[in-house]
This record gives C-alpha cells, structure tokens and sequence, in this order.
C-alpha cells in the first residue's frame, strides 16, 4: 500500500471485494484503488505488528495489525490498523503479481 502499487493490490483482491473502513463507510474495491491512484489515499508508512490465521464464523481469515500512517481523503494520522482479510480460492491466478493461490474476498478495518 505504501508503494501505491494498485495493480498488486488489485492482485490480491477478488473483483466484488468491499473494504469496510473504521468509520463503516463499505468502499468497493474499484473505488479504493482509484482513491489510491489519484491521492485521495496515500499510505505513507506501515509497520506490521501481527498477522495471524483465524477463522470468523468458519470462514478462514487472515488477521493483521499494523502501525499505519496515511493521508486519508486531506486528513493525515497514524493509526494501530487491523485489518481482517476474508480469504478464499484465486479462480484466476496472477502469478506475477500474487503466487498465493487465493485472494481476499472481504476487508474489514478497524483500530486496536
């Protein structure tokens, strides 16, 4: 995200993905991405603290905490972010941008 890399965002995330952000405004993914090719979001620093396998209700998660510093739509901050990742099978693999074999189908951000 710091790189503003949306193509490899793009990668891990399957088309109908929607990341629900801590104030609950639910952003789809193609909105999320052009936020972050224009500016309107820019990450600036990320320090990974955790990441974790869960399971939500059956489903697997991946579960990740974060220091993040970002400019959000002319607001700038830094935030402990976590972000829980819904995973589930790349029925089209990108190799060159994700060699995982699975994609995130949901994002749910919140503070920890």
């Amino acid at each position: 995200m710091v790189a503003g890399d949306t193509k490899a965002i793009d990668a891990l995330l399957t088309d109908d993905c929607v990341l629900t952000h801590m104030t609950g405004y639910p952003q789809p993914k193609i909105e999320w991405l052009g936020d972050i090719a224009t500016g309107a979001m820019c990450y600036h620093a990320h320090e990974v603290v955790s990441v974790q396998a869960d399971t939500i209700a059956g489903f697997p998660v991946v579960r990740g905490r974060t220091r993040t510093t970002a400019t959000l739509w002319g607001g700038r901050g830094t935030w402990n972010l976590q972000l829980v990742g819904y995973v589930v099978p790349d029925a089209d693999p990108d190799t060159e941008h994700n060699t995982t074999g699975f994609r995130f189908s949901r994002l749910d951000a919140s503070t920890w």
